[in-house]
């Protein structure tokens, strides 16, 4: 079971008080984990937390280290991985939370998916899904143009290519990613925080 795609969705229904949601989704997660144990045992959660943490992972296309996310900046970036998680996973650990203020559940929903997606370790690239829906809801004509655009370029070709092509245009991706949040964090009026949608 996919544990860590769990952590988005969880803190969003948490943070938006919807008790209702949370708990359907916690019954939900709770059915698929007895039946994950009940097909691979104690061992496969364990195996598969060590697969995330592996950096030996080279046999998977696309890598981890060409995925968006902290592990794969790490991974690209000839700097020591104690400084590239601070200098990234900081501002999206506080766009992340500043976007919980803003009272739009889209809004909410899609920072923090986004955020979650982006600070936890992956291996495959269809992990990345999930956060279409975060992407689509960023992209309404309603949102203000740099969250509009940036949503499109992330759920665009050209991201993907650039993600997945060369270690050079990677960290574009993940600047655009991070603007994105930072969009996501700042709305440009009160107005446009409220009706992010509900």
């Amino acid at each position: 079971m996919k544990f860590h795609l769990a952590i988005g969705p969880a803190l969003a229904l948490l943070a938006g008080r919807r008790w209702r949601a949370t708990g359907s989704f916690f019954s939900g997660c709770a059915l698929l984990a007895v039946i994950n144990f009940a097909l691979s045992g104690r061992q496969g959660a364990a195996l598969y937390a060590r697969l995330l943490m592996d950096p030996a992972t080279e046999g998977l296309y696309p890598a981890p280290v060409k995925l968006a996310c902290l592990q794969g900046l790490a991974a690209n970036l000839p700097l020591p991985a104690v400084l590239v998680y601070a200098a990234a996973g900081l501002p999206v650990l506080v766009f992340s939370l500043l976007a919980l203020r803003s009272g739009a559940w889209r809004r909410q929903y899609a920072a923090v998916q986004g955020g979650a997606l982006y600070l936890t370790p992956h291996v495959y690239l269809y992990d990345w899904s999930v956060l279409v829906p975060a992407l689509l809801s960023s992209a309404r004509s309603s949102n203000r143009c740099l969250e509009r655009g940036l949503a499109l370029f992330l759920l665009s070709p050209f991201a993907a290519a650039a993600l997945l092509g060369s270690p050079y245009t990677q960290p574009g991706v993940h600047l655009a990613y991070i603007a994105w949040l930072g969009a996501l964090a700042f709305p440009a009026s009160a107005q446009q925080a409220a009706g992010g949608g509900k």
